[in-house]
């Protein structure tokens, strides 16, 4: 398979899931068992937790109030929605990610 392929098939995969209805007690099930707290999850919106964590970057990271964090393959801003809350009003958190899913999409 060659690489336009894979990034194909990545983004078409990764694009169905955002699209879709993912079962809330299955996206709350695995972000708990990365260590995500149910306050955590409560303080975020629903549509950016796709049940796709791979890790808890969070729970390693020191963010200091006025650094700027750059999640690359930020899928709906999971991670970013949180991070945006540690690093104050003068941080920012910033999301990429490879799918051309739009918010209105996710809604």
């Amino acid at each position: 398979m060659n690489s336009d392929a894979i990034y194909n098939h990545v983004s078409e995969r990764y694009s169905a899931t955002a699209r879709g209805d993912t079962a809330t007690h299955h996206v709350k099930t695995v972000a708990e068992a990365f260590g995500y707290s149910a306050e955590e999850l409560a303080s975020i919106p629903n549509e950016s937790n796709l049940g796709l964590s791979c890790g808890n970057p969070l729970a390693l990271a020191s963010l200091k109030e006025g650094e700027t964090v750059v999640d690359l393959g930020c899928g709906a801003g999971f991670d970013v929605f949180l991070a945006v809350k540690k690093l104050g009003g003068t941080g920012k958190a910033i999301g990429v990610d490879m799918n051309d899913v739009r918010e209105s999409e996710l809604m």
